[in-house]
């Protein structure tokens, strides 16, 4: 989980009146057919239209025309009420159509995520995107009660949600509007609703989305009086945080601010980066035969397959370094995959396991670059081709053994939303405890000839005081949540553990991260895993699929 605390200069609070009240879509009376209608009529902040869905007010702003897309990216919005949008979000809304993103909204009166209010939502989504060419998945945008909305339909819909968005956003019932206030809305008493609120209450159901993996932005101030900061939006980031979704939600909390007009809610640039980045991911199309869906592997690796212990082998080149994918039968979900680190040709026995729970194994040689930053330009290469080309998942799980413990921990650094989570066997986390490789070990000379080579030190000095070591930058990967797994032996003396695994271990756990460590007593440097696999194989499986 992200947060990030902001300081505000400004001293004079000023309250939004009427912020809160009651209101009514626009009704007018129709004395041919002595009916009461509703008028299409809504005024907007940005020229836009405004029509009827389902006998509601809905309202639509469009980018230029020179900017529109097939798919058009958009917003969902809400509270859309009578008053709002209103004046204070006409800069964010600018930006959101100069970026080529719409936004829309159907005012479903006072309906604090209620059934009947989601059935209007589902109403415009189906509008937009069935009749008017829009995105499947919009970005939504929930300013206070809104927040109610937009969580609750983001929990009964999670498939057609690109991200949420919230400016000071209420998800708790029970501190805005209150039970007594809420009730009518969801056609209860007081005290039905009370005892339905595990069920109807968004805040109770966040892990419906946080398991989704549903990216998150929130800016709320810490002095919110109205819409309090604890059960809201630090409550939704902690259940973020403990299904395991830390990296999927930013929380900017604004120190000494309440629930008030203050600008920088407003022009939030941060916020309006994420929800146009989100609209229009939403607004990417799936290929009509989806590799996600398949029952075999696609034939888009390129070449033809050679067999490796019974799978189907690829070998092909990027970079101009030899990469090999062993293709599972069939699939799991999500396409998962697990990437090694250095290559060098033998293979763990968790592979086959993994092969069978519908992992790919995809491996490059770059031989002795020991995880240097051109190593690492290599592995975003090899990334974005295996992602972006063969389509396999964007969150692979790495491994590193031995010297590919550095591979793995300097590309995850630099890469930590791109993680799953990683799997380190007798893995070398700090090269100045093992400069080189080159029979170094137990009462043998440092050779740091390679190191230096490699890393285009000046010498040994300037190698000692790199400070990018994964022993010492670990803060990403923790910030993310990538959870670790270590299998060492406590007699190696190639890779001392307790200056590789012990450390890493100290220090991760120290920033609040995850790591699970498992011994081989008295046994050196053999990293060739464990005789039953399984708590291996477990810790991928539980960590890596569907991503």
């Amino acid at each position: 989980m992200s947060q990030r605390i902001f300081l505000s200069c400004l001293t004079t609070l000023f309250l939004l009146p009427g912020a809160f009240s009651a209101v009514t879509p626009s009704i007018a009376q129709d004395n041919t057919q002595g009916t009461q209608k509703a008028s299409a009529e809504k005024k907007l902040i940005l020229p836009g239209e405004s029509f009827l869905v389902d006998g509601r007010v809905a309202f639509v702003l469009l980018p230029p025309a020179d900017l529109r897309k097939s798919p058009q990216p958009w917003i969902h919005y809400a509270p859309t009420l009578p008053a709002y949008p209103d004046s204070h979000e006409k800069w964010m809304h600018e930006q959101f159509l100069a970026a080529g993103v719409a936004v829309a909204g159907i005012d479903a009166g006072e309906a604090y995520g209620s059934p009947d209010g989601q059935r209007l939502m589902s109403a415009l989504h189906n509008e937009l995107t069935q009749n008017r060419d829009f995105a499947a998945k919009p970005c939504l945008l929930g300013r206070s009660r809104g927040g109610l909305w937009a969580s609750s339909w983001a929990i009964a819909n999670p498939d057609k949600v690109a991200g949420i968005a919230g400016i000071y956003p209420v998800f708790d019932l029970q501190t805005y509007p209150g039970l007594q206030r809420a009730a009518p809305s969801y056609g209860l008493t007081t005290e039905e609703l009370k005892a339905q609120l595990a069920s109807l209450n968004p805040i109770s159901k966040i892990d419906v989305i946080a398991k989704a993996r549903i990216p998150v932005f929130i800016i709320h101030g810490d002095d919110d009086k109205v819409v309090p900061l604890k059960e809201n939006s630090a409550t939704l980031a902690d259940r973020y945080r403990q299904a395991g979704a830390a990296d999927s939600v930013e929380l900017l909390v604004i120190q000494g601010q309440g629930h008030n007009f203050w600008e920088g809610f407003f022009r939030c640039q941060p916020l309006v980066d994420f929800a146009t980045e989100k609209a229009k991911a939403g607004a990417t199309r799936q290929p009509e035969t989806s590799s996600i869906d398949a029952s075999t592997h696609p034939a888009n690796f390129p070449g033809n397959p050679t067999k490796w212990h019974g799978y189907d082998r690829y070998d092909f080149m990027v970079d101009d370094h030899p990469v090999l994918v062993v293709a599972p039968a069939k699939p799991a979900p999500g396409r998962p995959w697990l990437w090694h680190g250095e290559f060098f040709g033998h293979r763990p026995e968790p592979d086959e396991a993994l092969l069978e729970a519908g992992f790919h194994i995809a491996y490059m040689s770059v031989p002795n670059q020991l995880g240097s930053p051109t190593a690492v330009q290599h592995w975003n290469r090899f990334y974005e081709t295996l992602t972006k080309e063969y389509r396999l998942s964007a969150k692979p799980a790495l491994i590193g053994l031995s010297r590919g413990g550095l591979y793995c921990y300097n590309w995850a650094a630099a890469n930590p939303d791109k993680v799953s989570c990683i799997y380190g066997d007798a893995p070398v986390c700090d090269f100045k405890s093992w400069p080189g490789g080159r029979g170094v070990g137990k009462g043998s000379p440092k050779d740091w000839s390679l190191v230096i080579e490699r890393y285009g030190f000046s010498s040994e000095a300037e190698a000692l005081a790199y400070d990018k070591n994964p022993v010492d930058n670990l803060q990403p990967l923790a910030k993310a949540g990538v959870p670790l797994l270590h299998v060492y032996g406590d007699a190696d003396d190639v890779v001392p553990w307790q200056e590789n695994t012990g450390l890493i271990a100290q220090r991760y756990q120290q920033l609040g991260g995850s790591i699970t460590l498992i011994n081989k007593p008295g046994v050196g440097h053999h990293p060739h895993g464990l005789d039953d696999p399984r708590p291996i194989v477990d810790f991928i499986i539980r960590h890596a699929v569907g991503h």
